[in-house]
């Protein structure tokens, strides 16, 4: 990629006067054109800047990255009789209860994290392709004929499912620890077994084998794994879920004493998102295109001018860009945007922006691109001595409200196809599907 040759103070002001394009006349002739309506000399109006301290302050206005749901989680006791001749019939308990008690609320992670990793113990925290519920906290204990709690035992049970945009298989690690005996319940005997319903299937629902002995302080984990299988050309949303059978040691286990259900959805899809593949991700949490500005430089720059300065603020999480799939509709878009014959796009010469290229904003291949480059607020964003970026009107007849839909920058053509092809990739590596909302953070 060519470098951008950064201009400084006066020096950039002076140059972008004197390179300033010819304006194509507001005529229905193509071909007719006027010069600028600036006055001799005049410095190109300044719209705005943006620092580093900006864009955090611009990131902090987002919404949160951590959100909390109305999504609940079922908890409850559940209590069986114990069988006749059992070692807990033994002890005077008629009957043996296990409870597990999950927060009821669930959190939402936006950026890429491992969840379990900045989760809270008792929630389900999840982000674009993975979650995690944390150290649910389950009880046993045994009842005489009286109702009387003469035995007890403490668990946490804890579950870390990472999805894969490009796979049809996703896994997901769980754990059970006994945290706390007594002298009733010396051990329990643990086993569990997940399970998932939609198009998906599993080869071994088991983490461990059977059943599992567990004194305090031990714990017992293992792998399961999720196979998706929707149709060529469509998606299917899975819930997992989970079956736990809890003993006292030397106990039967008759049926499960728990279960419970994942909160939200998986999404996976065959050929949506990108053709020829299958992948799944939690469609709840919106997919993120991050653009650093310090390697995407004007082009980032342009795109946060678009969302803090311009009225729509694309790309915010309360203005959300949507996917265009079809690349014809998205060349069409580009075209109407940088190549309308009313007002097509001007480049400045190098002395300006070296390798100058048309930077649209909304991209092309979104439902928001496409609006006639006339439209448009016509830019240029330049880095000068201090480190700011300097955000100019790029001509003086076409007079930036900042009410304008989109932004046309003047960026050099590398940063340009840098930027569009981090675009381009998004729909395999956040599977992003037609028609689907994302957001654009600049950081």
């Amino acid at each position: 990629m060519r470098r951008f040759r950064f201009l400084a103070g006066a020096a950039a002001v002076a140059v972008l006067v004197a390179m300033s394009p010819a304006a194509p006349a507001r005529a229905t002739d193509s071909g007719a054109s006027a010069g600028s309506n600036a006055a001799p000399g005049a410095a190109p109006r300044l719209l705005g800047t943006l620092s580093t301290a900006d864009i955090a302050r611009h990131d902090r206005a987002r919404k949160p990255d951590v959100v909390e749901s109305t999504a609940t989680v079922a908890a409850g006791t559940s209590c069986v009789t114990t069988a006749p001749g059992s070692k807990e019939r033994a002890l005077g308990a008629v009957s043996s209860c296990t409870r597990l008690t999950p927060t009821v609320r669930t959190k939402r992670v936006s950026r890429a994290a491992d969840p379990c990793d900045i989760g809270q113990s008792g929630y389900w925290i999840y982000t674009r392709s993975g979650s995690c519920f944390k150290d649910f906290e389950g009880e046993y204990w045994l009842l005489d004929d009286r109702g009387r709690i003469i035995g007890t035992a403490e668990f946490l049970a804890s579950g870390s499912m990472t999805l894969s945009p490009g796979r049809a298989t996703f896994t997901e690690h769980l754990t059970v620890t006994v945290t706390d005996t007594d002298r009733q319940v010396l051990a329990l005997n643990i086993a569990m077994d997940a399970a998932c319903t939609g198009a998906c299937s599993m080869a071994d629902a088991n983490p461990w084998d059977g059943m599992v002995t567990l004194v305090e302080g031990a714990s017992a984990s293992g792998t399961v794994t999720y196979a998706a299988s929707p149709s060529a050309g469509t998606q299917t949303n899975i819930q997992t879920s989970y079956h736990m059978f809890v003993v006292a040691l030397g106990a039967i286990p008759i049926q499960p004493n728990y279960n419970w259900s994942n909160p939200w959805n998986v999404r996976c899809d065959n050929s949506l998102a990108v053709s020829g593949t299958t992948g799944c991700v939690y469609a709840a949490v919106r997919a993120q295109l991050v653009l650093p500005l310090s390697q995407y430089r004007a082009a980032a720059a342009t795109y946060a001018f678009a969302q803090i300065y311009l009225i729509d603020h694309w790309g915010a999480e309360d203005s959300p860009l949507r996917r265009q799939a079809d690349t014809a509709i998205a060349n069409s878009n580009r075209r109407a945007t940088c190549e309308t014959p009313l007002d097509p796009f001007i480049p400045f010469d190098d002395s300006v922006v070296v390798d100058d290229s048309c930077d649209e904003y909304p991209f092309a291949a979104t439902q928001q691109g496409g609006t006639t480059g006339s439209f448009c607020a016509d830019i240029v964003a330049l880095q000068e001595a201090d480190g700011l970026w300097y955000f100019y009107e790029a001509r003086a007849d076409k007079p930036v409200d900042f009410n304008e839909p989109c932004v046309r920058g003047h960026v050099p053509l590398g940063e340009n196809e840098s930027a569009g092809g981090k675009v381009g990739s998004l729909p395999q590596s956040e599977r992003v599907i037609d028609n689907e909302a994302y957001t654009v953070a600049i950081t």
